[in-house]
């Protein structure tokens, strides 16, 4: 039995009706590298196979009775793997645009949260899918956040999947399940640690009060010369009703682009893209502010040593995305600066400590505050975390393969916010970047019109690169092709 963090707990009380809080990942397969043909049954005891290798898998939620300590993890002594694994199919033709449609859909319900917390859909019927085989096949996979985050997805990722259509050795399984633990068991333990919480907040202070000051001053004097974040129709309520999209690039166009403006990382780029891709759409409106749109960017706090704990560790940065800008270079350069600061910052007021002293908070506190959020006022909100979200991901730069099948795309879909706008994750994966957005269709009624406006921003930056790139390789080097966007 392991207690959840403060953070994952943040997840499990924010989730309301409206408000789902898990994570979604859509992966498209090419069976033609399997040894043989897939079938239903054999995802599911490749499955089986690899519970040892992932926690998460068979770990279900205990809540303490009246949240008066941070819910419990238990091994689920009733497991049922053929309650979480699901077989699909599209209708024909098994379009694109059909595709988006059944993983909108399906990220649009909730997990069963007296289970473990993950659901896994194999979507068949991808025949007319652009840009991929026909007869290939998706994975569609729901985890809760408070069970995962991104960089742990990554490790969940790696126990479904091989480096070779030949699989792997197979695992021991030494897994038991555990009973539940008794309502006055989880009373007396929260007893305990509500017993122990004044010697650990009297050293948290400590260690907390000057760094608190510090960030205070920084973020006084931020507020006072720094721009104000403006709503747009983007900062509303959301509805159950999910849509999402997404397309791919090349991640060496990303480079390209990049090199033209010094101090540019990839993540800048695709800050860029979106930036540029808000400018149009709000433009197309004649809603788009004379103001800059922030995003907000998550950041993992998680270190070398903490690879593989259980738990989300991460913080939130709000950085510009330029939509006040025309030129695409120059709202690359606004945002690397942009960033450049904000990682400054976040350094400089170590977040972890201030993350932990968040610890301290009985879970009934802590429920009653995340609960609170979706009353502050939208353009409070809206300055707290930015128009939009913007989350990036590292992935395999090596071919991933699920029962002999080679990945082809890896896409993303995450929970969306009152007043947050959309979130748009971002996942490289074998020399492609995977961008895709997650918004409610009555927010964003024409997702595929905020897509086009994505691809264009991002030819814009591409085109706009071209020249800066060619005037800074006047001295001998070797000559790369430029690389074009891709579907």
């Amino acid at each position: 039995m392991q207690q959840l963090n403060q953070q994952d707990s943040m997840f499990l009380y924010s989730e309301t009706p409206r408000m789902l809080m898990h994570l979604s990942s859509l992966h498209i397969y090419d069976p033609s590298t399997a040894p043989g043909p897939l079938t239903f049954d054999a995802v599911v005891e490749h499955v089986r196979s690899r519970l040892p290798l992932a926690r998460v898998l068979r770990r279900k939620i205990v809540r303490v009775p009246l949240d008066l300590d941070y819910p419990y993890w238990v091994e689920d002594e009733d497991f049922d793997l053929e309650f979480h694994v699901r077989n699909i199919a599209l209708p024909a033709p098994g379009t694109w645009q059909q595709l988006w449609v059944q993983a909108s859909r399906l990220h649009s319900f909730p997990l069963d949260l007296r289970r473990p917390p993950w659901e896994v859909y194999i979507i068949e019927g991808l025949d007319r899918v652009e840009g991929f085989a026909e007869g290939s096949f998706g994975l569609f996979i729901k985890v809760h956040h408070s069970a995962i985050d991104g960089i742990s997805g990554i490790e969940l990722m790696n126990a479904l999947h091989d480096l070779s259509p030949d699989g792997r050795a197979p695992t021991v399984d030494s897994w038991h399940g555990e009973e539940r633990p008794s309502a006055a068991a989880l009373v007396a333990r929260a007893g305990t640690h509500m017993a122990l919480m004044p010697r650990r907040f009297l050293q948290q202070v400590v260690r907390t009060v000057p760094l608190v000051r510090s960030a205070v001053a920084s973020e006084w004097a931020a507020a006072r010369a720094g721009p104000h974040t403006p709503p747009t129709p983007l900062n509303a309520k959301v509805t159950t009703n999910r849509v999402g999209d997404g397309f791919r690039f090349d991640l060496q166009t990303a480079k390209e682009i990049r090199s033209a403006v010094a101090g540019a990382t990839v993540n800048d780029v695709v800050l860029a893209v979106v930036g540029g891709g808000l400018r149009r759409y709000l433009q197309s409106r004649g809603e788009l502010p004379a103001e800059p749109l922030h995003a907000g960017v998550p950041i993992s706090l998680r270190t070398e040593q903490e690879a593989g704990t259980a738990g989300n560790k991460i913080a939130m940065m709000v950085v510009t995305l330029g939509t006040d800008i025309a030129d695409p270079l120059g709202r690359l350069a606004a945002i690397q600066r942009s960033t450049s600061r904000s990682k400054e910052v976040n350094t400089a007021v170590e977040a972890r400590t201030l993350a932990e002293s968040s610890e301290l908070f009985p879970g009934a506190l802590l429920g009653l505050a995340v609960r609170a959020l979706p009353r502050v006022r939208a353009g409070r909100m809206t300055s707290m975390i930015g128009n939009v979200c913007v989350t990036n991901v590292p992935g395999s730069q090596v071919p991933l393969y699920l029962c002999g099948a080679r990945m082809e795309a890896y896409y993303g879909l995450g929970p969306v916010y009152d007043n947050a706008g959309p979130i748009h994750l971002v996942v490289s994966y074998l020399g492609k970047v995977h961008l895709s957005v997650t918004s409610c269709r009555e927010i964003m009624p024409d997702m595929e019109h905020y897509i086009e406006c994505l691809r264009r921003a991002l030819g814009e930056l591409v085109e706009a690169a071209a020249p800066a790139r060619r005037s800074t390789t006047k001295r001998p080097r070797s000559r790369r092709p430029s690389a074009k966007p891709s579907t």
